[in-house]
């Protein structure tokens, strides 16, 4: 028998039913049950897209200020920016950065707005299929190439934190890397380098005459339609061509994706699981193929072999902090160096709290604090 907790209440639903338990539980039947709950409040009515707390009766510790507190359940943004608009919203955070800062301005003299870093990092995923991309001279050019500081300033309104690499600074594990700071002549140099020189329409060409130029695919929505024409013109400076492909299906979970996309794909991606999220994304072993079944979710082909090492050695580090912090560190210098993906920015949480309330904003990470800290300001 499992560790059913509240046992009082819920061992002798098990006990009758084990194999319908979980249709049964008070928890679904009757959430309101008292005792179900040991926090500063319990649920006291479940309606569509809406939940209702009321203050537990038992709870040992300070009475809250509010007797009840309301969670909305949203689907979509513009089910949250209705309820906000129509005054039913008090406090509440997005990564909808468009909507989020737009409800900031618009909606200043009611809420104040606060902004904390998020670890969603909007890079440029890379077919490493196409030959010209495949060249680390040209990825690295491209990357010099942006002056990734006034996208983050035209893009983000200067709310977001340009990537070096995996992590951003505000992120444990964090380590300083190789930087590609905006430098259009040492990208130019680099093109020519690796081939790639100015010609007719000031395109570059290679020795057989082919133009230097790729697809770049992305979604119609934010931020990726505002930036997609800001990297063209960026690149279209270097006499690099960009064909800009819209695409309201782009998936990241395709098995065919080098078939699909042949250049470049804008992607907002989390490292929810920590930095070993990498791993599925960029190891070689992750390549789909008939050896995993298809199963890889390495879809662009990255083989890089000083990342699968570094990834390696993060898989086999263990949890002591020392070993753990060096296997991080070789990961993010192996990234950097080898740039399997172009790295734009880190993306910016806002979380927006009615002025006439106190104590609802965690001051260490400016994310939403428990509603029992929550009191009117006097």
């Amino acid at each position: 028998m499992p560790p059913l907790l509240p046992s009082h209440l819920e061992r002798a639903i098990w006990q009758a039913d084990a194999s319908h338990y979980f249709e049964n539980s008070l928890y679904i039947r009757h959430p309101e049950t008292l005792g179900l709950y040991s926090g500063p409040y319990v649920v006291s009515r479940i309606e569509t897209g809406e939940l209702h707390f009321s203050r537990n009766p038992y709870w040992p510790a300070t009475t809250p200020f509010f007797s009840s507190v309301n969670l909305h359940v949203v689907q979509t943004p513009a089910e949250l920016e209705t309820l906000v608009r129509a005054g039913k919203v008090d406090v509440f955070s997005t990564l909808v950065f468009d909507m989020g800062q737009k409800l900031a301005h618009e909606l200043g003299s009611r809420y104040q707005a606060f902004y904390a870093p998020s670890e969603f990092l909007a890079h440029l995923r890379i077919n490493f299929d196409n030959p010209i991309l495949k060249d680390l001279r040209v990825r690295q050019a491209l990357l010099l190439g942006l002056n990734r500081d006034g996208l983050v300033k035209s893009v983000l309104d200067n709310k977001g934190t340009v990537a070096q690499s995996l992590l951003s600074p505000f992120m444990p594990g964090y380590s300083v890397v190789t930087r590609y700071p905006y430098n259009p002549l040492r990208a130019g140099q680099l093109l020519d380098d690796a081939g790639w020189r100015l010609g007719k329409g000031a395109i570059r060409y290679n020795s057989l005459g082919a133009p230097l130029q790729f697809e770049l695919r992305y979604r119609p929505n934010f931020p990726w339609a505002a930036l997609a024409p800001q990297l063209e013109a960026a690149w279209k400076a270097l006499g690099v061509g960009v064909k800009l492909q819209v695409d309201s299906q782009l998936s990241a979970d395709v098995a065919d994706a080098r078939d699909r996309y042949s250049g470049m794909v804008g992607f907002s991606q989390s490292l929810e699981g920590g930095l070993e999220t990498a791993r599925f994304w960029f190891h070689s072993s992750m390549i789909p193929s008939a050896a995993n079944n298809w199963r890889g979710n390495n879809i662009f082909g990255v083989s890089i072999g000083a990342l699968d090492i570094a990834m390696d050695g993060l898989t086999l580090a263990g949890c002591s902090v020392e070993p753990r912090q060096q296997a991080l560190a070789a990961v993010q210098k192996a990234y950097a160096d080898n740039l399997p993906a172009l790295p734009l920015w880190f993306g910016t949480v806002i979380t927006l709290a009615d002025k006439r309330l106190d104590g609802a904003v965690d001051a260490r990470n400016f994310s939403p604090a428990p509603a029992e800290y929550w009191r009117f300001r006097f």
